[in-house]
């Protein structure tokens, strides 16, 4: 069993999973125990919601932005909101 703490940006809430969510992978720790794995995961939530106004949180998943912070998508020809997602992944999967 291994426990995994990502960080995502992206245009979507990281709760999605859609097919390529990976890519939006900016850090990943992998983490020998559920205790160390709780510990990054809400000293990481803690660093996000000081910085983004604006969270929103379902099981070991949460997102953060600020109504500030968009950018322009390419294939929607479009400025959308840009989400900064928080996982707590166990053994790959969420709980």
């Amino acid at each position: 069993m291994h426990w995994t703490v990502i960080e995502t940006e992206s245009f979507n809430e990281p709760w999605w999973f859609f097919e390529d969510w990976r890519e939006d992978i900016i850090s990943e720790r992998q983490l020998a125990t559920e205790s160390l794995a709780l510990t990054a995961y809400q000293s990481a939530f803690e660093r996000l919601a000081t910085t983004y106004p604006y969270h929103q949180v379902k099981e070991q998943q949460a997102a953060f932005w600020c109504e500030e912070e968009k950018s322009f998508c390419e294939e929607c020809d479009d400025d959308l909101q840009v989400f900064h997602g928080l996982l707590l992944l166990k053994d790959g999967k969420s709980s």
